[in-house]
Protein backbone atom coordinates (compact mmCIF):
# COMPACT_ATOMS: atom_id res chain seq x y z
CA UNK A 1 0.00 0.00 0.00
CA UNK A 2 1.52 3.32 -1.06
CA UNK A 3 1.75 6.35 1.21
CA UNK A 4 0.14 4.60 4.16
CA UNK A 5 1.86 4.06 7.47
CA UNK A 6 0.34 1.62 9.96
CA UNK A 7 1.06 2.85 13.50
CA UNK A 8 0.27 1.75 17.03
CA UNK A 9 -2.75 3.30 18.70
CA UNK A 10 -2.12 6.11 21.13
CA UNK A 11 -1.67 5.11 24.75
CA UNK A 12 -2.04 8.70 25.98
CA UNK A 13 -5.18 7.91 27.97
CA UNK A 14 -5.48 11.38 29.48
CA UNK A 15 -5.51 12.90 25.98
CA UNK A 16 -8.10 10.34 24.85
CA UNK A 17 -10.28 11.09 27.87
CA UNK A 18 -9.94 14.82 27.22
CA UNK A 19 -11.12 14.36 23.62
CA UNK A 20 -14.09 12.30 24.83
CA UNK A 21 -15.06 15.08 27.23
CA UNK A 22 -14.17 18.17 25.17
CA UNK A 23 -15.40 17.00 21.75
CA UNK A 24 -18.13 14.50 22.74
CA UNK A 25 -16.34 11.69 20.91
CA UNK A 26 -16.76 8.02 21.57
CA UNK A 27 -13.63 6.54 23.21
CA UNK A 28 -12.52 4.72 20.05
CA UNK A 29 -12.93 7.89 17.95
CA UNK A 30 -11.03 9.88 20.57
CA UNK A 31 -8.20 7.35 20.40
CA UNK A 32 -8.09 7.64 16.60
CA UNK A 33 -7.81 11.42 16.93
CA UNK A 34 -5.15 11.17 19.65
CA UNK A 35 -3.14 8.76 17.47
CA UNK A 36 -3.37 11.05 14.44
CA UNK A 37 -2.18 14.05 16.43
CA UNK A 38 0.54 12.03 18.17
CA UNK A 39 1.99 11.22 14.73
CA UNK A 40 1.67 14.88 13.64
CA UNK A 41 -1.04 14.23 11.05
CA UNK A 42 -2.65 17.38 9.75
CA UNK A 43 -5.57 15.58 8.02
CA UNK A 44 -7.91 12.80 9.02
CA UNK A 45 -9.71 10.82 6.29
CA UNK A 46 -13.13 9.84 7.58
CA UNK A 47 -16.75 9.56 6.61
CA UNK A 48 -17.74 9.47 10.29
CA UNK A 49 -19.83 12.54 11.11
CA UNK A 50 -18.84 12.29 14.80
CA UNK A 51 -15.50 13.89 13.91
CA UNK A 52 -17.27 17.10 12.86
CA UNK A 53 -16.63 18.53 16.32
CA UNK A 54 -12.84 18.47 15.90
CA UNK A 55 -12.52 20.64 12.78
CA UNK A 56 -10.65 23.25 14.82
CA UNK A 57 -7.73 20.90 15.64
CA UNK A 58 -7.41 18.72 12.51
CA UNK A 59 -8.50 19.03 8.90
CA UNK A 60 -11.06 16.43 7.85
CA UNK A 61 -10.96 14.82 4.41
CA UNK A 62 -14.31 13.38 3.32
CA UNK A 63 -13.78 12.78 -0.39
CA UNK A 64 -15.51 9.82 -1.95
CA UNK A 65 -14.44 8.21 -5.20
CA UNK A 66 -17.97 7.64 -6.42
CA UNK A 67 -18.05 4.08 -5.06
CA UNK A 68 -21.01 4.67 -2.80
CA UNK A 69 -20.31 5.66 0.76
CA UNK A 70 -16.72 4.41 1.01
CA UNK A 71 -13.82 5.60 -1.08
CA UNK A 72 -11.36 3.15 -2.61
CA UNK A 73 -8.72 4.45 -0.20
CA UNK A 74 -10.85 3.58 2.82
CA UNK A 75 -11.63 0.17 1.35
CA UNK A 76 -7.91 -0.47 0.89
CA UNK A 77 -7.27 0.48 4.51
CA UNK A 78 -10.14 -1.76 5.61
CA UNK A 79 -8.66 -4.72 3.70
CA UNK A 80 -5.22 -4.09 5.22
CA UNK A 81 -6.70 -3.94 8.72
CA UNK A 82 -8.59 -7.19 8.14
CA UNK A 83 -5.37 -8.83 7.01
CA UNK A 84 -3.61 -7.61 10.17
CA UNK A 85 -6.48 -8.87 12.35
CA UNK A 86 -6.25 -12.31 10.73
CA UNK A 87 -2.49 -12.38 11.22
CA UNK A 88 -2.94 -11.34 14.84
CA UNK A 89 -5.51 -14.12 15.37
CA UNK A 90 -3.13 -16.73 13.90
CA UNK A 91 -0.35 -15.49 16.17
CA UNK A 92 -2.66 -15.58 19.23
CA UNK A 93 -3.62 -19.18 18.47
CA UNK A 94 0.02 -20.19 18.05
CA UNK A 95 0.86 -18.61 21.41
CA UNK A 96 -2.05 -20.43 23.08
CA UNK A 97 -0.84 -23.74 21.62
CA UNK A 98 2.72 -23.10 22.81
CA UNK A 99 1.48 -22.18 26.28
CA UNK A 100 -0.63 -25.34 26.38
CA UNK A 101 2.34 -27.49 25.35
CA UNK A 102 4.52 -25.82 27.98
CA UNK A 103 1.90 -26.49 30.68
CA UNK A 104 1.59 -30.14 29.56
CA UNK A 105 5.34 -30.49 29.60
CA UNK A 106 5.58 -29.05 33.12
CA UNK A 107 2.78 -31.31 34.35
CA UNK A 108 4.38 -34.46 32.96
CA UNK A 109 7.79 -33.56 34.40
CA UNK A 110 6.21 -33.26 37.86
CA UNK A 111 4.54 -36.70 37.63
Amino acid sequence: MKNVLIVSDSREWLTVATFVYDYSLLPHDARILATALEYNCDKLATLDEDFGTVKDIIKLSRRSSGRGVKSSFLLEIQRELQSLREENERFRKEMEELASLKCSSLKSSRD
